[in-house]
């Protein structure tokens, strides 16, 4: 798949890299044990996804570029026609935009009653 895309395949000293060109795509170091690659990180991305629709991947593009803007943000710009013609779907779920806004719960206020010093003592362990 990857040299169909023109990327080039590389191993040395115990090393993969996918690259094309300067840039690396996948790097990841040869397991001791199996002889097989444990990849260490993807740089790139956006041909990970080749079996999905354009509509998708575009919608999703936008989304990312726009700093995880909402999907009726969206809409609203493909409607004043600033998204370069493109045409969106429904955005699907974003982990990222979940994480971002949860928030955490708040502590209920305490009722201590203490009649003598040091009955009620907070230590920090």
């Amino acid at each position: 798949m990857f040299d169909d895309l023109g990327y080039s395949t590389k191993t040395q000293h115990g090393v993969l890299k996918i690259s094309k060109g300067s840039l690396v795509i996948v790097k990841g170091n040869k397991d001791k044990n199996n002889c097989l690659f444990i990849l260490d990180y993807f740089v790139v991305t956006a041909h990970v996804s080749l079996a999905s629709n354009t509509l998708f991947d575009k919608t999703k593009l936008w989304h990312l570029r726009l700093g995880h803007v909402s999907e009726n943000d969206l809409v609203e710009l493909e409607k004043q026609n600033l998204l370069n013609g493109d045409k969106l779907d429904k955005l699907d779920f974003c982990d990222h935009c979940v994480l971002e806004k949860s928030q955490m719960v708040r502590f209920g206020t305490g009722t201590h009653v203490s009649t003598r010093p040091f009955e009620y003592v907070h230590s920090d362990l």
